[in-house]
């Protein structure tokens, strides 16, 4: 695994690949990196912008490129809360700007090293397990 640069900004772009491990079930069990394109939106009362359309299950967390390879983001799935019928609504789909990923990482302590633009070969997925 390779570290990805994190030099880039989604301001100014209207579409970003994602770079994620689609659900096993869906490729047969396997956890081959794989992309998807989505346009984004400025949403009002924050910097985090929508993507549409939502991508899968599988890319929550997702790094997020522009169309030069640089890193854009992180998408985030945000499960819908309604309150109502017992249908689910669809989950909410963002993407979490460069420079909020970059301030979060710096007021934790984490300092970037020097990366690479192979988004492909910075991803692992991760499988939580609850007993």
């Amino acid at each position: 695994m390779k570290p990805f640069a994190l030099a880039s900004d989604p301001s100014g772009k209207t579409s970003i690949e994602l770079i994620g491990i689609a659900d096993p079930q869906t490729q047969s069990g396997g956890h081959a990196a794989t992309t998807v394109k989505a346009a984004i939106t400025p949403l009002s009362g924050g910097s985090d912008m929508a993507l549409s359309p939502p991508p899968g299950i599988g890319f929550s967390g997702a790094a997020a490129r522009d169309d030069g390879g640089r890193f854009a983001g992180v998408a985030l799935l945000k499960p819908a809360v309604v309150a109502g019928t017992a249908t689910a609504a669809p989950a909410q789909s963002v993407l979490v700007p460069a420079a909020t990923v970059r301030e979060f990482l710096q007021s934790n302590g984490v300092t970037a090293a020097q990366a690479s633009n192979d988004a492909a070969a910075s991803i692992v997925r991760v499988i939580c397990v609850r007993k």
